[in-house]
């Protein structure tokens, strides 16, 4: 599809949100959208960490400060 807007409009379709507005199925879309966003920006913030090495969380030491 040349438009990518009409390509999450159809995805929210197959996907089951079906509604009687084009108001409400706008709002779908929308909510469809962001969270696929959010997902792929995870995917990146989690694919960045482990090839930096700091993906396993286990392996880093939180240590209180001493107090004298």
């Amino acid at each position: 599809m040349p438009n990518p807007d009409e390509k999450m409009f159809v995805a929210t379709f197959v996907k089951g949100l079906c509604a009687k507005t084009m108001a409400k199925i706008r709002s779908r879309a929308a909510f469809h959208i962001e969270a696929e966003e959010v997902m792929v920006a995870k995917r990146v913030t989690k694919k960045r960490d482990c090839s930096s090495g700091s993906g396993s969380h286990s392996s880093k030491t939180f240590l209180k400060p001493k107090s004298n």
